[in-house]
């Protein structure tokens, strides 16, 4: 899965001119009452124009993601979206097992929507020609059904204002599920793709990717970065020497420029990371065997490296804060100076509060 596939999955399915969903289903899980209330599978097409312009809303929101932070490649080992998609959402109790099986591992707050959505679309060819593969998908969002706010309207045929009722209201998709992938603008149906609404919602998940995918749950992006500075901290004793971050920063940072030319998203295994700890930060033989265990927690698990350095950096002090972009950071060097730690930042050109400085030469 490339940015490239990303980008035209959501150019293809949030058009509304030309949409290549044709079918939708849909059911209603009320979480006080435990009930689920099923819609019959209908042609996208017999709504009313009004109506297909909000759904191609919803599937827009539903597939906006950053690939490897709210847009996640997932490794499908079971599949529980497959049959509803050979089917072409005509199967209802196909649908209903996807359907309570998500209801089942996941633990919503309010009542909520599933919503099923099936297309067809000619993928362009690589040589500019009439297109030789038709992609054929199924989405699945996960929208809250929340109550509208209650009011005072005006009923123009009474001429006279009134209560406006509370309704359940269909809000904008925190999870969808696409299968399957792309690879290249090729279909990939060894890979389904996990959307989340943002990245703190996307590890709470539960148990659905499980349940539908029969693969773990990755690790969001937040948790990635922390499971990196925990093997970093591990390998040193949680006093990491600067010069062994700035190194393995300056590794990552190699494979991100070329992530950047490939439009791919670099993914290790925690293998991986742990070797580039090793030999960047220069790990002594001692310490390797506490990483490696430490390492264990994280055992299959895949690690983006966009997700593992940031675009800025902060040196915290406890008096001071330096702030750089990432590929400065080799500009700063720290030295013991008259047995006093110091970080030394060139200053050829200084301004302080906006005030021009003077340079000491």
């Amino acid at each position: 899965m490339t940015k490239k596939d990303i980008a035209f999955l959501k150019r293809m399915i949030g058009k509304t001119d030309y949409t290549p969903i044709t079918k939708i289903a849909s059911c209603y899980i009320d979480i006080n009452r435990d009930d689920i209330r099923f819609q019959d599978t209908q042609s996208f097409f017999s709504m009313d124009e009004s109506e297909i312009s909000q759904y191609c809303n919803f599937l827009k929101k539903g597939i906006s993601g950053k690939l490897g932070t709210t847009a996640i490649d997932m490794k499908v080992n079971e599949n529980l979206l497959e049959p509803i998609r050979d089917t072409s959402l005509a199967d209802m109790d196909k649908i209903k097992t996807v359907a309570m099986t998500i209801r089942e591992n996941y633990a919503s707050e309010e009542n909520y929507s599933i919503f099923f959505a099936y297309g067809t679309y000619d993928l362009p060819s690589s040589n500019g020609n009439d297109s030789e593969e038709v992609y054929e998908f199924v989405l699945v969002l996960l929208q809250p059904c929340g109550l509208s706010k209650p009011g005072i309207k005006y009923d123009s045929p009474k001429n006279e204002f009134s209560n406006r009722l509370t309704e359940p209201m269909l809000g904008a998709p925190v999870y969808a599920f696409l299968y399957p992938a792309l690879d290249e603008l090729h279909t990939d149906i060894d890979h389904a793709v996990f959307y989340s609404k943002n990245e703190k919602l996307a590890g709470k998940a539960g148990q659905i990717i499980p349940a539908l995918f029969g693969t773990e749950i990755p690790l969001s992006p937040s948790s990635q970065k922390e499971g990196f500075h925990d093997l970093l901290q591990s390998a040193f004793e949680d006093n990491v020497p600067f010069e062994a971050v700035n190194d393995i920063y300056d590794h990552f940072q190699e494979t991100l420029v070329d992530m950047q030319l490939s439009g791919e998203d670099v993914k290790i295994s925690e293998k991986e990371l742990v070797d580039a700890i090793i030999e960047y930060g220069n790990v002594t033989d001692e310490k390797q065997e506490e990483l490696q265990k430490a390492a264990e927690e994280y055992q299959g698990c895949k690690f983006s490296v966009s997700n593992l350095v940031p675009e800025k950096v902060n040196i915290d002090t406890g008096d001071v804060v330096l702030k750089t972009e990432l590929e400065k950071l080799s500009n700063i060097e720290r030295r013991v100076i008259d047995g006093i730690d110091y970080y030394l930042v060139p200053a050829n050109s200084s301004l302080l509060d906006g005030i021009q400085l003077a340079n000491k030469r």
